[in-house]
């Protein structure tokens, strides 16, 4: 490069403005602010990545605790289901007694308190299924669904036909409930064990 007496001086004014307090002051205030926007940066997506971490941990832990609560559900229903369907059988026998022996037929009130359990159980069986199916993801929502079919067929059931049938097409789908979840979360089967 040709050094020419105004290169001199402009290689010189820009020497003393870059020596200068005021160019050295804006400097470290740029400096300043592109660190602090940098931290910013960088701590909001650590943040964003922690509230997403925890909000999965809580979405999962929603899924674990209303499928607990279904399949212990499962069990006081296939329960209540057996003792209503026991009362019935008593009641049924009892009518048939009075009927042989020419007695008037009473009321039938034996089977009520069962059947009020065995429709509370089922209420609150709903209920969580329901819970169950908001927090889930679509297989487990899938084999909810499924399984609240099996139970309300279980309802649906007469106590003077076969029983046994969807009381335990019941369980099996409260298995399968468990194995859908297991799967979900990368759990190992306990018949693989």
């Amino acid at each position: 490069m040709l050094s020419t007496p105004e290169s001199a001086a402009l290689t010189m004014s820009v020497q003393t403005f870059m020596d200068s307090p005021f160019f050295v002051g804006v400097l470290t205030l740029a400096g300043v602010a592109l660190g602090a926007w940098l931290s910013y940066v960088f701590n909001r997506r650590h943040e964003d990545r922690k509230a997403a971490r925890e909000d999965a941990q809580r979405w999962d832990q929603n899924v674990l605790n209303h499928t607990s609560a279904v399949i212990t559900l499962t069990r006081q229903l296939r329960s209540a289901a057996s003792d209503y369907f026991g009362a019935e059988q008593v009641q049924l026998d009892i009518l048939l007694d009075q009927q042989l022996r020419g007695e008037a037929i009473d009321a039938p009130t034996i089977a009520q308190p069962a059947l009020r359990i065995f429709s509370d159980t089922f209420d609150a069986f709903t209920q969580e299924c329901d819970q169950l199916a908001l927090v889930a993801p679509t297989s487990v929502r899938e084999a909810v669904q499924s399984h609240w079919e099996f139970a309300a067929a279980l309802m649906r059931a007469n106590p003077a036909e076969d029983t046994f049938t969807p009381a335990h097409d019941l369980a099996s789908s409260a298995d399968v409930l468990a194995t859908s979840v297991r799967q979900y979360f990368g759990i190992e089967s306990i018949d693989q064990r």
